[in-house]
């Protein structure tokens, strides 16, 4: 039973990974007879999970018929909570993006909040016609630090959990304090299924997923908070502890400005949106990339000042783990468009090595919603 359970995973897989396939194409691929493919599908089928897309030319004989996954048998919502945003995205069964949203809402740990999350999310399924008995269940990103044994978000300075006292990040926001968040307590106020993983290792999830690739890899968000994750298989990650690739919290500016941490001079208070908003005056991010596409020079002046944040921060990156980096989260899709003073400043620090392997990602603020969505698709491949 065992070994059949594995076959049909693996045949899903397979189709996953590869797309539209013979029965004798997965038989030599996965060294199964014809006859156990040939089985495997037609149960696959009656559970709505494979469907024949008709048959493949042939020079002579019988012409085969071709598999492929049913790309609408199942459906993946990904939620991302960040500090001002709730962010959507919904995968069919082929992991392509079926719909994605970003809300604007400030975070807050209430019964309120939380409810409001799980009405847009509701309404946000109900728009894009996902029936009940297709929908995998709801992922949810979170920025922070996640103890996986007592299922609880225990330290998010980005959120305001679990710090000591109020912060005043500038004089355009205070911190809240929050205590731990468990996850049965943001289960209570959702009325579908709903499991939970941390922002950065979501979204470096999504950017190696999409990459196709086994290279193992370094992810820097930037957004609301800043954030680390390593793109590379179990094994690799096994290494890491709980607070690895913490990179918003390495010390950028010595006795610098307070971080909801409790520390000085982390990389958050510099390299983060709010950072944008802050050092303009109040701008929204959308609003200060409005005008730095104007050539409004205070605008400039302030991207130049942040882009030599981020640029020693890639710099210390790199000469740690001496691997390719990836720039994602909200403010990656803006490097794209206004980057090139940032590749010139790693050149002015001899640091064209991380300039030749260094990649902005290609789902900016999505990438977390994304890779969380993916990996309850992974978990259902993984479930027969």
């Amino acid at each position: 039973m065992a070994v059949r359970k594995a076959n049909k995973s693996n045949i899903l897989y397979l189709l996953y990974n590869s797309g539209d396939m013979t029965r004798l194409d997965i038989s030599q691929k996965l060294g199964l007879s014809v006859t156990t493919v040939s089985t495997i599908l037609q149960e696959l089928a009656a559970d709505n999970l494979v469907v024949d897309k008709g048959q493949k030319a042939s020079s002579g004989g019988r012409k085969p018929s071709i598999a492929s996954l049913r790309q609408d048998a199942r459906f993946s919502l990904g939620i991302h909570i960040s500090r001002h945003h709730v962010r959507l995205v919904l995968l069919n069964l082929s992991s392509d993006t079926v719909a994605r949203q970003s809300n604007r809402i400030p975070f807050e740990n209430s019964a309120s909040y939380w409810e409001h999350v799980n009405e847009l999310a509701n309404e946000f399924m109900k728009a894009n016609r996902v029936p009940k008995t297709r929908f995998l269940g709801g992922c949810m990103s979170l920025p922070g630090i996640i103890d996986t044994e007592k299922e609880e978000l225990c330290f998010s300075p980005t959120l305001g959990i679990g710090i000591t006292e109020a912060v005043h990040v500038s004089n355009l926001e205070v911190m809240p304090v929050f205590s731990s968040i468990t996850f049965a307590e943001i289960r209570s106020h959702f009325t579908f299924p709903l499991s939970f993983g941390n922002d950065a290792d979501f979204a470096a999830l999504a950017e190696r997923w999409y990459r196709k690739s086994d290279d193992v890899e370094v992810y820097l968000h930037l957004g609301s908070g800043v954030g680390g994750s390593v793109a590379a298989d179990e094994s690799v990650r096994a290494l890491l502890g709980k607070k690895a690739c913490e990179f918003g919290h390495m010390t950028l500016i010595r006795n610098g400005r307070a971080c909801p941490c409790g520390r000085r001079g982390c990389a958050e208070m510099y390299c983060s949106s709010l950072t944008l908003t802050v050092m303009s005056g109040g701008l929204s991010v959308d609003e200060f990339f409005q005008e730095l596409g104007k050539g409004n020079s205070s605008c400039k002046k302030i991207w130049d000042t942040f882009l030599g944040y981020i640029s020693t921060v890639l710099d210390n990156i790199y000469q740690v783990f001496d691997r390719p980096i990836v720039i994602g989260g909200e403010i990656a899709q803006y490097i794209k468009e206004y980057g090139a003073p940032l590749y010139a400043k790693l050149q002015e620090i001899r640091s064209e090595s991380v300039t030749n392997r260094l990649r902005v990602g290609n789902y900016s603020q999505f990438d977390s919603a994304v890779g969380a969505a993916l990996r309850q698709i992974f978990d259902f491949l993984d479930s027969f």
